[in-house]
């Protein structure tokens, strides 16, 4: 029996609790059905995706915007770019003209 005052903690981790919460959110279950089914608040279930959404999308929005080294500018992510020798250019040969 649960004593007043008393928190059940999960058993797992957050990173375990937020790939479950996605899984049941492509199954279609409702906030409510998933705390439920993860012994969880619905406040801590909103407030774990949102501190873990924007990390993750500025982690990725890292690994996909370079700096252009002949004009020294962001490549953007919806920008066309080549790759020459392990380095990423803008696809626009006047991009180092550009600069000046």
């Amino acid at each position: 029996m649960l004593a007043i005052g008393d928190r059940r903690k999960p058993k797992r981790s957050e990173y375990l609790t937020e790939q479950y919460t996605n899984m049941y959110r492509r199954d279609g279950l409702s906030e409510e059905q998933i705390a439920e089914k993860l012994d969880v608040s619905i406040f801590e279930l909103k407030s774990l995706n949102k501190r873990k959404l924007p990390d993750e999308l500025d982690y990725y929005r890292s690994l996909l915007e370079t700096i252009c080294p002949r004009c020294e500018k962001p490549i953007d992510i919806d920008v066309v770019r080549m790759s020459i020798g392990g380095q990423v250019f803008h696809a626009d040969p006047d991009c180092d003209k550009k600069a000046s």
